[in-house]
């Protein structure tokens, strides 16, 4: 049985696949950028975009078995010819839910999937979910190579690391409140298109996920600020 990873390219997602290589058979595919831009025009036209599915499975994934497995992931599902990969493809094919969605994204993506894994608990209903823990994206191996010593800091550390996402005034102001009580901020947003305002937590590249790492691990508290109701550590720029 191989499992595949499409279109999974963030570091942290290609450190994850590069430590399961060492334990099962994976292989990582990127759909080439001509399949999507190809997608593009066509679709605005109208015109049917299955054959250009079918054309990526014949050059991509020919060698591919009813056994083996996809894995895609909430945010690349709905983009590029992912919806025609699956459609026209004959193996297990699972979801993974990294991020906060509706009832409506479930219901327009389940028929496209044997399993849908959520970290959230809130679709226990429907029988193709299954629940399934928060997780870092670090193998039990590597986990060493981290310090997860007690923390000596004088003030407690608060960590936050996410895209704008217009959510820029609700953070200065937890930032003013937290400073009051004493804290000190390592507070890192990410400017997207809704960033607007200035402020000192504005950045305008993602770190890297092993700063992220190191970061989180030497913060005291970790923030994480969502849509709808507060969600524990996240392995993700949220």
């Amino acid at each position: 049985m191989t499992i595949y990873f499409i279109n999974w390219v963030a570091d942290y997602e290609l450190k994850m696949i590069q430590y399961l290589k060492k334990k099962y058979k994976i292989k990582n595919i990127t759909t080439p950028k001509k399949y999507n831009w190809i997608n593009k025009k066509i679709s605005k036209i109208g015109m049917d975009n299955a054959w250009l599915g079918r054309l990526f499975i014949k050059h991509y994934l020919n060698d591919i078995k009813k056994d083996d497995i996809i894995i895609i992931n909430d945010s690349v599902v709905n983009k590029g010819i992912n919806k025609q990969i699956l459609k026209n493809i004959n193996c297990h094919k699972v979801l993974l839910l990294r991020n906060t969605v509706g009832e409506d994204f479930i219901l327009d993506n389940a028929n496209y999937f044997d399993i849908i894994y959520d970290f959230e608990h809130r679709f226990i209903g429907n029988e193709k979910i299954k629940a399934i823990e928060q997780f870092f994206p670090i193998g039990m191996d590597e986990i060493r190579n981290y310090s997860l010593s007690d923390k000596n800091n004088s003030q407690p550390i608060c960590f936050f690391l996410g895209r704008d996402k217009g959510r820029l005034q609700i953070i200065n102001e937890l930032a003013e409140r937290l400073t009051t009580l004493g804290c000190k901020l390592d507070f890192n947003v990410v400017k997207d298109k809704t960033s607007s305002t200035t402020s000192k937590y504005l950045i305008e590249k993602q770190i890297s996920y092993e700063e992220n790492i190191r970061r989180t691990l030497n913060a005291n508290i970790i923030v994480d600020i969502t849509k709808e109701k507060p969600i524990w550590l996240d392995s993700s720029y949220t």
